[in-house]
């Protein structure tokens, strides 16, 4: 397996493992908020409903929990129901909009109705900036397993170069030029190269030399044999300089 896999297979587990804690760490925050919330929000609302007929009291409780009036809309079925009271004169209702930090109140009494907005909740804020928390995290890690990858993408240029160099194709150099590890690989690469090139035309221009200085003294000895009268003699020498020649050209091969 290719080191650009095992770092895909972290990155995947990573961002799982990441992506499961931030929902699980959302789903016991938003119950935990809207339990506190809810709660909160009961207690106010039975406190409003029990002083409804006291004008005084109550304006002084929507100032005292920074409780606003809202214009009334039929627009229930937007809102999530948190709570629902009905009593024999009036109901109380604490509703919520999805996404919203903002909690509707409405305490209804005879013919009074009200339909209070209350004030941005702390904790919904701190529940909403824990979440982009998280994916933030969840952002730069992805960030980060791009920047890795970018940094070993000359591990692929290296190994091709290579392996062409070892099938052969003495030229192969790697153009990488960086300050790092993988800059001093490159450039370590290319100088053992150009001493191996080096030496092996070396060796084969040595080994040319050779062979044309040993096959000269061949081709007259070959040409002085024909000279011999003797002919067991003629066929020894014969016999030698073509042993001669063929281990001249098995040492040029």
């Amino acid at each position: 397996m290719s080191i650009f896999k095992k770092i895909s297979i972290l990155f995947l587990i990573s961002l799982t493992l990441m992506s499961i804690i931030g929902f699980w760490i959302d789903e016991i925050n938003s119950k935990r908020v809207d339990n506190l919330v809810k709660e909160k929000y009961i207690k106010i609302a039975n406190e409003l409903f029990e002083n409804i007929e006291n004008k005084n009291q109550l304006t002084n409780l929507f100032n005292k929990y920074e409780l606003k009036a809202i214009n009334p809309e039929n627009k229930d079925k937007e809102l999530e129901i948190l709570h629902n009271n009905s009593f024999t004169f009036g109901y109380i209702k604490i509703l919520k909009k999805s996404f919203d930090d903002e909690f509707i109140i409405k305490i209804k009494y005879l013919d009074e109705e009200y339909i209070l907005r209350t004030a941005d909740e702390e904790n919904i804020t701190d529940k909403i900036i824990l979440n982009i928390l998280v994916f933030v995290d969840i952002f730069v890690l992805i960030l980060i397993f791009m920047y890795i990858l970018k940094l070993l993408s000359p591990l692929k240029i290296i190994t091709k170069q290579i392996t062409s160099f070892a099938n052969g194709d003495l030229s192969s150099r790697i153009d990488i030029k960086s300050n790092d590890e993988i800059g001093v690989l490159s450039n370590s690469f290319n100088k053992m190269a150009s001493n191996l090139e080096n030496l092996i035309k070396t060796r084969e221009e040595l080994l040319r030399d050779i062979g044309h200085e040993l096959r000269t003294p061949i081709a007259k000895g070959k040409f002085a044999i024909e000279k011999i009268d003797d002919f067991s003699q003629k066929e020894l020498l014969k016999k030698i300089f073509k042993d001669l020649e063929v281990l001249t050209n098995e040492l040029i091969e």
